[in-house]
């Protein structure tokens, strides 16, 4: 043994990996992530901004479809609040057309649905994104009707009345 040099391993001891060993690993992990971020990453990044613009503008032919569902799933956060006005009045009737507005029926709906077509809560009324709630006499039941970019029905419900809408 040399002077500064480390003593020789006891026989059966562990070897320490190798220096080259060490590098080459290292090597090859940064060439792996190198070509994750340069052939993988860059189609996650495309794809956000396709689908971002494709959120900002929607192509021209709408998917009727897709406004069926978002019909529906506005039409079912209207209804639960509708139905919960009802559990929590006293006389365990239908609200009147009145409360079944943003302003007032806002409590039960949080948050109230967006009309797709004109960016602003969904009103009464009926038109394209909006909604009509009629009232069965005596409070007894109720049908509720969302209409589609075109001013057509595409979503209906009701309690104790039938909803019914034109095949799409």
């Amino acid at each position: 043994m040399l002077p500064g040099q480390a003593p020789p391993p006891a026989p059966g001891a562990r070897q320490p990996f190798p220096g080259w060993a060490v590098a080459l690993f290292v090597i090859i992990a940064l060439c792996a992530i190198a070509g994750f971020a340069a052939f993988v990453l860059p189609l996650f990044i495309l794809g956000g901004i396709v689908s971002s613009i494709e959120s900002i503008a929607p192509s021209p032919g709408v998917d009727r479809a897709a406004e069926v569902r978002t019909g529906v799933r506005n039409m079912r956060n209207i209804q639960m609040g509708i139905e919960t006005w009802r559990a929590d009045n006293a006389r365990g009737t239908y609200p009147p057309e009145a409360v079944v507005t943003p302003e007032r029926l806002g409590k039960y709906v949080d948050p109230w649905p967006v009309n797709p077509y004109a960016g602003g809560p969904m009103q009464p009324g009926g038109g394209p994104g909006n909604y009509d709630y009629v009232r069965l006499p005596g409070g007894e039941g109720y049908t509720l009707t969302g209409y589609g970019g075109d001013g057509a029905p595409v979503a209906a419900a009701g309690a104790n009345a039938p909803a019914t809408l034109p095949a799409p």
